[in-house]
């Protein structure tokens, strides 16, 4: 991991621990409310790139009712390389969950899976671009999609990516 005041601007602006966070958070807390027993930490790695990009994240469906393995038939090209994508991300990833854990914004269940913690963000006045707002909101619909979508394993096995 590059130290934070070596990293390029680009770096600290879309992938700062705080706002990885918060899509982190959103995502843990949709999945949530979909499947009670929490999150497999496997899955917090897949979804981050999904948002990111702007290509991905305008393809992604209106609906959870559209089914993950019909929505990657209708776009092949992005299961290229696609665990690099997600291989890149998994430094930023990893120190925005360990900041959430040490700050309890998350928890590890019994069960080994990630729920939301007990300790709420206090959130500042600041102003959001639409992209930014657009990005959050696509976290809770990953949520929400890959809770409807099967097992871990089910969902890699269909982005291609060995677990």
């Amino acid at each position: 991991m590059i130290e934070w005041n070596k990293r390029p601007l680009e770096v600290k602006s879309l992938l700062n621990p705080a706002f990885i966070g918060k899509l982190l958070r959103e995502f843990i807390n949709e999945y949530s409310k979909e499947r009670k027993e929490g999150v497999p930490f496997e899955l917090i790695f897949l979804f981050i790139p999904l948002v990111l990009q702007k290509t991905f994240r305008d393809s992604l469906p209106k609906s959870t009712r559209t089914q993950l393995h019909i929505w990657l038939q209708e776009y092949p090209e992005f299961l290229i390389e696609y665990d690099k994508k997600v291989q890149k991300l998994i430094p930023y990833v990893k120190e925005a969950t360990i900041i959430l854990l040490n700050e309890r914004k998350i928890d590890i269940n019994k069960d080994g899976k990630l729920i939301i913690g007990g300790e709420n963000f206090k959130r500042k006045k600041t102003e959001s671009t639409s992209e930014i707002e657009e990005i959050i909101k696509k976290a809770k619909f990953m949520g929400k999609w890959l809770a409807r979508s099967g097992s871990s394993a089910t969902i890699y096995t269909l982005w291609g990516i060995k677990l």
